[in-house]
């Protein structure tokens, strides 16, 4: 294990094994999310180290000092916020291993969603609640030639 995934804030990671980490990381969608997350965490750490340093500036007001931590728990919320839907995304990865890892994923309401299938053994299935659904959220329903076979 990293020493960052040891130092507090702490990320999901560090409770992951590192066959699950590995496992993980081959996902794209996790891959780009997990690097964002590592540069906020190490943005937190920056800040508070500065934070330490400069408690012991004279010219420092207590005004500027509750500032400087006003700014340190927004960007400490800012990751643990990332980092719980990251959590979430690994939960899912490792959950529903029948879906290849380096599948697209996109995030609806609070859960991941795997892309639907393309290619030659994917049937669409053009139907009026589908056409009736799009139309209620101003969506174009397919053209007539793709809706009934």
């Amino acid at each position: 294990m990293s020493t960052i995934d040891n130092s507090l804030p702490l990320m999901h990671t560090h409770y992951l094994s590192l066959p699950q980490r590995t496992y993980c990381e081959r996902n794209a969608t996790y891959a780009a999310g997990l690097k964002c997350v590592k540069k906020l965490q190490q943005r937190v750490f920056e800040m508070q180290a500065q934070l330490g340093a400069s408690k012991d500036d004279p010219e420092l007001t207590a005004d500027a000092l509750s500032k400087w931590r006003e700014k340190i728990n927004v960007t400490e919320e800012l990751f643990m916020a990332d980092d719980d839907e990251l959590a979430s995304l690994a939960e899912a990865l490792l959950a529903k291993k029948r879906f290849k890892t380096e599948d697209e994923l996109t995030k609806i309401d609070g859960t991941w969603y795997w892309a639907l299938p393309q290619g030659q053994r994917f049937i669409p299935r053009h139907t009026d609640a589908l056409q009736l659904r799009t139309s209620k959220f101003g969506c174009e329903p397919h053209p007539k030639s793709l809706s009934r076979r």
